[in-house]
């Protein structure tokens, strides 16, 4: 510790005191290092350190080091025969597993709630694993920007266990791109292949370990499973039909139209500002998202649309939820058009949102009150739908209308025409 500076006073110390880790605060007082035992009510604060070089300069180090040193300390420490699992845990020893639980869970331990996550590169199986703690199974990144782990060379594995006071019949979704994934439930192969699916499985009375082993094959990571309520799928006939027929009609609709998450277990924060009025939200999105809305005004129908099976709500209790494939699915205000070469004016959109709002107007008697179109979000806001946003919109319409002219025009001109 001789090289520690006098930068070091009120940051925390671990040490090894009879197999315990034992934590103080640290003082200076000339060359002397205090090492102060905390009491429960000290406060602790983050750790850094500064080590002084050869030249007495200081560089700061993350002093997480002095952590793990004193973890390892720990663990060279004999357990006890009795060992138990850490409080919050469960120990599934000798359950039935799946053939990967000996390698990814060797100590037979998982969270009382949630899941134990297991993330390695499936190339690089000498290479430790990353393991967390997380609330539900889904994984989204692209290239190598998780754990450094090349996204073609993805590979996870989730076990955690689910309890049932009756028997009761839930329905499990798969969402997945390129890529494989199988489903254990009490070592039994549930599911297994590449393609996404919604299945109904029914849980017998008590507790069931449920693992779930996905091995990626593209440059992006998307994988998400559900495990909630039988949901059945609406057409856009009873959707429609409902809000035309049983909603408030001073009710404000809102559309909201992504592609996908930007976060990383698919979730997206959604802000809804208070109005007065009676809301219906309008969900588009083409990969499964778990939406967490935050309204203060009452909620009275909310639709979700997407393509890939799996998305869920949360933070609200709407009077009624449409689940369906169908609708409009448009993330940008306005349509985004090219002219290439050969006179191909091509566009990435189909439609804009002025015309979603009198599509949706005319077919289920609501107007448009708010809206939030991205690519992909972590977190959104319901912003106005006024009259300046539809003259943006409107603007937008007629410049592409001119540049499609245009590019018929100059696309493919003759050959004793072209310096005419």
């Amino acid at each position: 510790m001789a090289d520690i500076t006098e930068h070091l006073p009120g940051s925390v110390f671990y040490r090894k005191e009879n197999c315990k880790l034992v934590h103080g605060r640290i003082s200076v007082n000339t060359n002397t290092l205090n090492l102060n035992p905390l009491t429960a009510s000290s406060p602790v604060r983050p750790i850094l350190a500064h080590r002084k070089d050869r030249a007495g300069s200081c560089s700061m180090t993350n002093s997480r080091i002095l952590l793990v040193v004193a973890s390892l300390a720990l663990f060279s420490c004999s357990a006890p025969s009795d060992a138990r699992p850490l409080a919050g845990e469960i120990d599934i020893s000798g359950q039935a597993t799946s053939s990967w639980a000996t390698r990814l869970n060797p100590s037979g331990k998982i969270p009382n709630e949630g899941f134990r996550a297991v993330y390695f590169d499936r190339k690089n199986l000498s290479r430790p694993p990353a393991t967390e703690t997380v609330e539900s199974i889904a994984i989204k990144y692209a290239w190598a920007d998780f754990h450094q782990i090349d996204s073609p060379n993805f590979g996870g594995y989730w076990v955690g266990q689910l309890n049932f006071r009756e028997a009761t019949l839930k329905q499990i979704t798969v969402s997945q791109s390129w890529a494989k994934a199988r489903i254990l439930i009490d070592g039994d192969v549930v599911f297994e292949g590449g393609e996404s699916k919604s299945f109904d499985h029914e849980f017998s009375r008590g507790s069931h370990i449920v693992e779930v082993e996905y091995i990626n094959n593209w440059h992006t990571t998307e994988f998400k499973v559900t495990i909630g309520d039988v949901v059945r799928e609406s057409s856009p006939e009873e959707v429609l039909s409902y809000l035309r027929d049983h909603t408030s009609k001073n009710a404000g609709l809102n559309y909201v139209g992504i592609y996908e998450s930007g976060s990383s277990d698919t979730r997206i924060n959604l802000s809804v500002p208070r109005s007065g009025k009676p809301l219906v939200l309008w969900l588009s999105s083409y990969e499964a998202v778990d939406w967490n809305i935050s309204a203060s005004d009452h909620v009275e129908a909310v639709v979700m649309s997407s393509y890939a099976p799996g998305s869920r709500l949360s933070g609200i209790l709407p009077k009624k939820v449409f689940h369906m494939r169908g609708g409009p699915r448009q993330h940008t205000e306005a349509k985004r058009c090219t002219c290439s070469g050969g006179g191909i004016f091509h566009c990435e959109d189909r439609s804009d949102l002025v015309a979603i709002a009198s599509e949706l107007k005319q077919a289920s008697g609501l107007s448009l009150v708010g809206y939030a179109m991205k690519y992909a979000a972590s977190d959104l806001s319901i912003v106005p739908f006024d009259e300046d946003v539809r003259q943006r919109v409107v603007a937008i319409r007629k410049s592409n209308d001119e540049a499609k002219r245009a590019c018929s025009v100059h696309s493919n001109p003759d050959f004793d025409e072209l310096f005419d």
